[in-house]
């Protein structure tokens, strides 16, 4: 918990020293309860930081605390929504939102590729597809060649993965998660790979 606290108060004073602001709409301003809303998305943080086992999440929950602080567009319903998202994603679902944020780069499966058994541990790929369908689900990504409802696994298409709109990609951007190592990407991409 208290590694996230120092990561968000870095990554605070890092943008403040580049010049941005924190917001100004009241976001920071105590209520009849002694409390603000910067209060309690601080506090569902660490909470969520305290309990999390998933220790490579830190350092991107940290960031989206401090993003918050920055943008005045996500209320504080919207910033409770997307602790409580940070906190429920698994790390690799943080790989999937990177890799969907540049798809375009990997050799990825079409769909129905995964009826083929190609793989040697069809398992673990579908864990991977299952956790990227999650994200589905949640409307965090979409899958731009292809039109309807997606109801199973087999029938995403993953060269054609894509952040879905602005509002869904808050987590990617405030968690920065451009900035997972190269090698953790690799791992999640070799299960996601045409073969």
């Amino acid at each position: 918990m208290g590694l996230v606290y120092v990561l968000a108060a870095q990554e605070i004073k890092r943008r403040l020293d580049r010049g941005e602001h924190l917001r100004t709409d009241g976001f920071f301003e105590r209520d009849i309860t002694d409390r603000s809303p910067a209060d309690e998305i601080a506090e569902a943080v660490l909470i969520s930081a305290q309990r999390e086992h998933e220790e490579r999440k830190l350092p991107y929950i940290a960031k989206l605390l401090a993003f918050v602080a920055f943008e005045p567009d996500i209320d504080r319903a919207m910033a409770n929504y997307l602790a409580k998202l940070a906190s429920a994603l698994t790390y690799r679902q943080y790989c999937l939102l990177e890799i969907a944020n540049s798809c375009h780069r990997y050799n990825l499966k079409p769909p129905g590729l995964l009826n083929r058994s190609e793989r040697e541990n069809p398992t673990l790929v579908f864990a991977v597809l299952a956790e990227c369908f999650e994200l589905y689900r949640l409307g965090i990504i979409k899958f731009t060649a292809q039109f309807g409802l997606i109801t199973k696994v087999e029938d995403m298409g993953l060269q054609s993965m894509a952040l879905d709109a602005p509002l869904r990609s808050y987590p990617y951007l405030g968690m920065q998660l451009h900035e997972i190592s190269a090698e953790d990407i690799a791992d999640a991409v070799k299960l996601l790979s045409a073969p």
